[in-house]
């Protein structure tokens, strides 16, 4: 059995994630049939008077003064037909962090760390002091984004430089040190990561519409295993690259191959189930693909301009939906620390330590988290329920 979904973005800004106009990027998958499709927007065009229009587009729709009744007429047909992914551009770097400083080191044992969120902790641990103003903090995140995106070291102030550690506070001067004591393995990594020259997609590294999509696909085979999923989106260049059809074919014809990681404890499918290649359409064929703009650009618009009441109530609506449509790239809340975070923060703090000493993250990572779980354990045994 297939399960059409369609799929549209807004905020796409390419490789320049730094962009302050739009800092956030979204993608929004809609499972529905096109001939329903064709009927929701009929119904908005008639309800709306918008019957002199070619195309509904959300960009222009949002900005109208009845938005809030146009998006909540469109949740009343749609319910909980759609998903939405929401990602902070550059908090977004702040996760690359771990995946090209951290990981390449850890690349033996990195479950453990993911099984545990250390990756999301040390995101949201350097987010945290960009927000601050930290000034190491800020020279550290602009020579991380020109390592990746140059994929060499002549540009770099801060980091790799031993002297630098003297100067910097904590979180910084751990994650400065650990750079620099690892130096080799980090750069060979990243000069490792191939470059797509066609599509423009020369540094994919920074791309989020592919990385969006396999979340949103992955979320829709797990609330619908049984089924194929025959992706429709609008056209977009790196969509048709190679390096968006490599990771599109991997995902065809997987049969009941369920690949799971496991984040925070929990496990969450990371692939889906193709039926076929994705189509790219234009947006004026297909009422499937319109409707997925103007959920997306309705909520991009929204979130820039949330110091407005209306767009606050238009958020609040997305909001509601948040437990079963909405999958957010958001830093936590500094003032919200778990049992994870605290033991994160130990780890990290006896990595650093131990740095010279050559004992392997590993031993370390093992010990604090045996005695993470020993605690939770025995709190349960000792614990009454009444």
């Amino acid at each position: 059995m297939n399960k059409t979904i369609f799929g549209d973005e807004s905020g796409n800004t390419g490789t320049d994630l730094l962009n302050e106009e739009q800092p956030f990027f979204c993608y929004c998958t809609v499972a529905i049939e096109e001939d329903e499709a064709k009927e929701i927007i009929q119904s908005l065009r008639a309800r709306f008077n918008f019957q002199n229009k070619e195309e509904l587009k959300g960009v222009d729709l949002s900005k109208r003064k009845d938005a809030f009744k146009i998006i909540d007429e469109l949740f009343l047909k749609i319910g909980n037909r759609f998903k939405l992914s929401v990602i902070n551009k550059k908090y977004a770097i702040c996760c690359k962090l771990f995946e090209y400083v951290f990981e390449p080191v850890f690349a033996d044992y990195n479950s453990i760390f993911y099984f545990h969120s250390f990756h999301l902790y040390l995101a949201d641990f350097f987010f945290q002091s960009l927000e601050r103003d930290d000034p190491y903090a800020d020279d550290v995140f602009k020579d991380f984004y020109n390592l990746l995106k140059l994929k060499e070291e002549s540009e770099l102030t801060i980091l790799f430089k031993k002297k630098s550690v003297k100067g910097a506070t904590s979180p910084i001067k751990e994650i400065l040190k650990f750079a620099h004591h690892h130096r080799n393995t980090i750069i060979s990594e990243i000069k490792s990561i191939p470059n797509y020259l066609d599509s423009g997609v020369s540094n994919f590294q920074f791309e989020l519409s592919v990385t969006s999509i396999q979340s949103l696909l992955a979320q829709w085979n797990t609330m619908y295993p049984e089924y194929e999923l025959h992706f429709i989106h609008d056209d977009l260049d790196v969509l048709n690259s190679k390096y968006a059809q490599e990771m599109f074919s991997a995902m065809s014809k997987t049969g009941d191959k369920i690949i799971n990681l496991k984040i925070n404890g929990e496990d969450k499918r990371i692939n889906f189930n193709l039926s076929d290649s994705p189509k790219s359409v234009s947006s004026k064929q297909y009422c499937g693909i319109q409707i997925a703009d103007l959920l997306v650009s309705f909520y991009s618009y929204s979130i820039n301009h949330s110091e407005i009441p209306d767009y606050t109530k238009i958020l609040d609506l997305y909001n509601s939906k948040k437990e079963e449509s909405m999958i957010y790239l958001n830093p936590v809340a500094e003032s919200s620390p778990n049992l994870f975070s605290l033991f994160n923060k130990i780890i990290f703090h006896e990595i650093y330590k131990h740095l010279d000493k050559d004992i392997s993250p590993q031993l370390i990572a093992d010990f604090w988290y045996k005695k993470m779980h020993e605690y939770i354990a025995d709190f349960i045994s000792t614990s009454t329920i009444t």
